[in-house]
């Protein structure tokens, strides 16, 4: 009733339109402009399809702003000729598709020498995925007629051509998956057979896909050699990450496909860019390029596209699926994950000798101090290809990293460099499975060549001669591989239980272990008796400020009996002689600054009751104080640490 009266107001868009005189231009200023495109505001519509304004939206996106343009010109009116061609307008995309002189201003962009500038690539992008994902079959026989995907690889270096481009990659294999799903699913009959009127090699769902669309042009364009080409030193370091970003991209719907299917060769007839990395020859090239190129962009971001091809390899080749489901078939002929990860191993030595001696990359000075070289992302992703190796299980893989000491070099990392922590997770988690799989070679070599079991007691013995509170920040993972060892040796591994049995490593696990062990049980428990153990593990503590795990399990402790209803006797009253109990723990130093932590005279000051003198008295008055004297603050005001 409120609205038939007349009283909602008609919006500034709505006057322009009914007006004679108005510009685009004025159209696109106006806020609602894209709700109203949105919601198909039909007097709106009517306006934009025609070719003069459809004309003057593509202009805005793909031409670069006039010098000495104001900011409508440089983002506003871009900005809104991109979203309106992105609202899926069904005038619009048929004007646009009916018009080739229009599809050719609308790729223009990709004529211009790179690199793009940023928002003109991004605008015409987002125009370009919208038509993909409303208008598939006409948007992609556009784009192989004017040979766009060529052009997108050389504009690679802008993130917005890369998401464009892996769209384009989708769809193609989409609408072949869903042609070859199609033609099983009507070979077989579909759910429940084949009904009496559907002739007898028809296919269901034929509106799905277009069968005079070819989809074999993206293949005869050798996307993945042009992309492995771009690991070139005469790149920029944008172009190696995004041609990165684009292998590992077909690798991982690769490998989703080859995992999510029963039936492998059916997924990777259907997943062809991804399986081209399979052949050895696409890897040898791969190779050649990362580890010779001499830029340490082409090594860490193609080493980042091996790390994804060697777990693609394990996923292709597993020699059973998991839940008991049968193996999955082998792969096509052309195909083989064997061979790929033969030539990979072969170039073992060259990744081992990265890691002993990396690109130069300046020194970093840090609050532990200065780090000559740092361990950098190279090498990163050179331990991350070596754990995608082990876990591979494959004898020729094992063979190369005995002979190549490529252990004892990671473990030399690992001690060096005290305060990585994803260097640390990398190394512990490929010892644990080494040190959990069936592999003996594997495993007497981390204990007779790495020396693992010495160095992991030294490393125990340094930490605690040292004397400093904070321990090394590969302690954690040294005390998780230690447990592992430990549990290992309780199986039925006698040479595991000789080393284990030794009196140096007994004397570590029934002594420094075990306490450590049961600190960190207790204190995933919040007990706070572990404090007291924290203490004999290291140093003695003079300042409950030097050790925040100490103070934190007190400060629990001190919360619970400070603020609690009513004592043990039942009588209101809290005792200091409670209180002092468990200070016993760590002494509350009264000297130097405290930052904040309470010392003896506040706790004292905070369980004593607070009484007024009666009148008349040395000192009172009619009104009793309402806190103790001002003294050094205290965590346990006002609720206490806890509160």
């Amino acid at each position: 009733m409120f609205w038939r009266l007349g009283f909602a107001q008609t919006s500034p868009l709505e006057q322009l339109l009914e007006s004679d005189d108005f510009t685009l231009e004025q159209v696109l200023e106006e806020g609602d402009v894209i709700q109203e495109c949105k919601q198909l505001n039909q007097k709106l519509v009517d306006y934009l399809a025609t070719p003069e304004q459809l004309q003057q939206l593509l202009q805005y996106i793909v031409n670069e702003p006039p010098e000495g343009g104001g900011d409508k010109e440089k983002f506003i009116y871009p900005y809104k000729s991109s979203e309106v061609l992105a609202c899926d307008i069904g005038q619009l995309n048929d004007l646009l598709f009916s018009r080739p002189d229009m599809i050719e201003q609308l790729l223009s962009i990709l004529q211009r020498e790179p690199p793009l500038s940023p928002l003109p690539a991004g605008y015409f992008c987002k125009v370009m995925i919208s038509l993909l994902s409303r208008r598939p079959e006409e948007t992609l026989k556009v784009i192989e007629e004017h040979r766009v995907v060529p052009l997108l690889l050389q504009h690679l270096g802008a993130s917005s051509v890369l998401e464009l481009l892996l769209k384009v990659v989708a769809e193609v294999e989409e609408s072949m998956h869903t042609r070859a799903y199609r033609s099983t699913f009507s070979d077989t009959g579909g759910l429940f057979g084949r009904t009496e009127s559907q002739p007898a090699g028809e296919e269901l769902y034929s509106e799905t896909v277009n069968q005079d669309v070819d989809v074999e042009w993206l293949h005869d364009l050798h996307v993945v050699d042009c992309l492995i080409d771009k690991f070139s030193s005469s790149n920029s370091e944008e172009v190696h990450a995004n041609a990165s970003a684009a292998l590992v991209g077909l690798i991982s719907t690769q490998s989703q496909s080859a995992m999510m299917s029963h039936n492998t060769s059916s997924a990777n007839s259907s997943r062809r860019l991804g399986c081209e990395l399979l052949v050895p020859a696409s890897t040898q090239s791969l190779l050649e390029k990362t580890l010779t190129s001499g830029s340490s962009s082409c090594l860490e971001h193609g080493l980042a596209v091996l790390v994804e091809l060697v777990r693609l390899c394990s996923a292709m080749r597993g020699d059973a699926s998991l839940d008991g489901e049968e193996p999955p078939a082998p792969p096509p002929s052309n195909q083989d994950p064997a061979g790929t990860i033969r030539v990979i191993a072969e170039r073992l030595g060259d990744m081992v000798t990265l890691l002993a001696r990396p690109p130069k990359v300046p020194p970093i000075t840090n609050t532990t101090g200065t780090l000559n070289p740092p361990m950098g992302s190279v090498r990163l992703k050179v331990l991350d290809t070596i754990h995608a190796l082990v876990t591979l299980s494959d004898p020729y893989v094992d063979e190369q990293i005995i002979e190549l000491r490529a252990l004892p070099v990671c473990l030399d990392l690992f001690f060096r460099y005290e305060w990585c922590n994803l260097l640390h997770n990398t190394v512990r988690m490929m010892l644990e499975g080494i040190l959990g799989g069936d592999r003996v070679s594997l495993k007497r070599c981390l204990l007779d060549d790495c020396g693992l079991l010495a160095r992991i007691v030294a490393a125990h013995e340094r930490d605690a001669e040292t004397g400093v509170i904070r321990s090394r920040g590969y302690m954690g993972h040294l005390r998780l591989i230690a447990n592992k060892i430990e549990q290992l040796a309780e199986g039925d591994e006698p040479w595991l239980q000789d080393a284990a049995s030794g009196e140096m490593w007994r004397m570590f696990a029934d002594g420094p272990l075990s306490m450590s062990n049961d600190i960190n049980d207790r204190r995933k428990l919040g007990d706070s008796d572990a404090s007291r153990d924290d203490q004999n593990l290291s140093v003695e503590l003079g300042d409950v400020n030097a050790h925040p795990g100490s103070f934190e399990f007190r400060v629990n402790l001190l919360n619970e009996k400070l603020f609690a209803s009513e004592d043990d006797d039942g009588d209101g009253d809290i005792h200091d002689s409670v209180i002092m109990e468990d200070m016993e723990a760590g002494p509350l130093d009264d000297d130097g600054p405290n930052y904040g932590s309470p010392t003896r005279k506040d706790v004292e000051d905070a369980v004593s009751p607070v009484t007024s003198p009666a009148k008349g008295s040395p000192g009172g008055g009619a009104k009793s104080p309402k806190s103790p004297a001002k003294g050094p603050k205290s965590p346990v005001k006002g609720g206490g640490a806890g509160a």
